[in-house]
């Protein structure tokens, strides 16, 4: 950011020319990525003034790139969306690579906070395309991890796990750089805690200056030490995640990520009264801004927030909980929330219709091997009385 300001006044009075509005774009760019809205903006448009008026295609291509960025932050998803698909349309028109890959990722972080899992990962596998075409290898890695992430989240865990591998041999950096959550995660709900450990371990992105690197390494760290039973450290870590990814914009997905992990610890922790707090900070949001992701956790964890203080409606929140997952695509989340509401109707003493729902949640569960899912599942079976034969 410096160094463009320098130039940018070294520029001052001078003609407005290509020059001066390549420099005003990078210069919002990078602004955005130290996290400084306010001060990106007026330069942003400031460039895509210059870069039309001088018909500059790739200028105006990266800074509505850059813009989709700063109204994204402010949680304004569709409009972000079309000047994504425009930047993007405007660069594969004038054969502008580096200007249609970084289109390709920004827009697929787009629909990723939408929630649009099945719609991003046909767009991953076009960017992938893309990416191997022109020959960036960086990129090529970058969308090979992006599709492991929705292989995960649709329950395709062993291709996951491959495609994180394979993104790590096409760039050795990019497992330094950035945080491998996918393997992470896998890991975890496997109870690989030793693999999860080196996964972390291998990544440097706790040390970044960069604000999201930050929230989705200590996001990750905070599933780690929560399954490790860590429930305290794995409850700071959440809240530092959740405290700088809300500058993010509620609708990215570290801040959801992140507020999952926090209530989880919360709830580990028996400490109903922050996870009521942190509930109550969804209250004002306006309906654009409670993505579907976002209203299933926050039934999911009424219901079991619910299930422990006694509340009234605690069936009608797991029900909607395992609706809005599984109409997201996601087993392996339908499948634990089928879990704790079973657990509950045990409790009940609704034995049979308890049975249905374990029933459901251990075929997934076998199928991802998620051995300590199993182990819960099975102890849940043993609590119910034997049920006699027809």
């Amino acid at each position: 950011v410096a160094r463009l300001e320098q130039a940018l006044a070294a520029l001052a009075g001078g003609e407005e020319d290509a020059e001066l509005a390549v420099v005003t774009a990078q210069l919002g760019r990078f602004l955005l990525f130290s996290s400084r809205d306010e001060e990106a903006a007026p330069h942003l448009e400031r460039a895509l003034d210059l870069a039309e008026a001088l018909d500059l295609p790739e200028t105006l291509a990266q800074a509505m790139n850059s813009k989709a960025v700063l109204v994204q932050r402010r949680d304004r998803l569709f409009e972000s969306r079309v000047l994504l698909e425009g930047a993007l349309e405007l660069a594969l028109s004038h054969n502008l690579h580096a200007a249609a890959l970084r289109a390709y990722n920004n827009l697929s972080v787009n629909m990723l906070w939408a929630d649009l899992f099945a719609e991003d990962n046909a767009l991953e596998e076009r960017a992938l395309e893309h990416a191997r075409r022109v020959g960036d290898r960086a990129w090529e890695a970058q969308f090979v991890r992006g599709i492991g992430g929705h292989l995960f989240w649709l329950g395709r865990w062993d291709e996951a796990l491959a495609r994180s591998d394979e993104a790590a041999q096409l760039a050795p950096e990019l497992t330094s750089q950035g945080v491998d959550n996918t393997s992470i995660s896998i890991h975890c709900e496997r109870g690989e805690l030793t693999r999860a450990r080196e996964v972390l371990s291998q990544t440097a992105a706790g040390e970044s200056e960069d604000a999201q690197r930050l929230a989705v390494y200590a996001t990750a760290e905070a599933r780690l030490l929560r399954v490790e039973g860590k429930s305290v450290e794995a409850q700071a870590a959440a809240e530092r995640a959740l405290a700088t990814s809300r500058e993010q914009g509620v609708t990215s997905l570290v801040f959801k990520l992140s507020l999952f992990e926090a209530l989880e610890a919360a709830l580990e922790r028996g400490d109903t009264t922050r996870a009521d707090e942190l509930l109550a900070t969804l209250a004002p949001l306006k309906p654009g801004q409670r993505t579907p992701f976002l209203r299933a956790i926050q039934a999911e964890f009424q219901a079991r927030l619910g299930a422990l203080q006694g509340d009234a409606d605690v069936e009608a929140q797991f029900t909607s909980a395992e609706a809005f997952y599984r109409d997201l695509q996601g087993p392996f989340d339908t499948a634990r929330v089928e879990l704790h509401h079973a657990e509950w109707l045990i409790a009940q003493e609704r034995v049979d219709e308890a049975h249905v729902l374990l029933a459901a949640a251990r075929e997934t569960f076998e199928r991802l091997h998620a051995t300590p899912w199993l182990q819960r599942l099975e102890a849940a079976e043993a609590s119910t009385p034997a049920q006699t034969p027809a």
